[in-house]
């Protein structure tokens, strides 16, 4: 029995801005929009508070602006098909981010870690988006 993903607030007002119909764009916008999981944990330095809280935020400031510029091309993703973000998550971030079915035929976004999960899914999403929106851009102006 399958059992319904609850989605976010984040996700559902990304997906609710969305231009396009395609499922894996979709399903690239919800793991995009899951929360990052910065452990406290990695940043807190016993006794200095100030530099901890600087640490996090160098970190967390990027991921938060991956998400705002995700936000801000999804009204340009009108053309953008399957087979686009397919072949875009193959090359962009060195293909660390991968669009495909499962096993169910149902859209997987799967992500092979470089250094530190928090700070760098986001970025493999919003260049894949990115570069999705240039290969639908030159199929219809008939250059692919």
């Amino acid at each position: 029995m399958k059992t319904q993903m609850k989605i976010s607030k984040r996700a559902q007002a990304a997906l609710d801005n969305t231009a396009s119909s395609s499922l894996a764009l979709r399903a690239v916008i919800l793991f995009a929009a899951q929360n990052p999981g910065f452990e406290w944990g990695n940043y807190y330095t016993l006794g200095d508070i100030k530099q901890s809280l600087e640490s996090y935020r160098s970190d967390s400031r990027p991921v938060t602006r991956d998400w705002q510029r995700i936000c801000g091309l999804l009204w340009q993703t009108r053309h953008v098909t399957d087979a686009d973000v397919m072949l875009a998550s193959h090359q962009v971030y060195a293909g660390r981010l991968a669009v495909g079915f499962d096993l169910d035929r149902n859209w997987r976004v799967e992500y092979v870690t470089g250094q530190y999960f928090p700070t760098e899914y986001r970025r493999a999403a919003y260049l894949t988006i990115e570069r999705s929106i240039e290969i639908a851009c030159n199929r219809m102006a008939g250059g692919v």
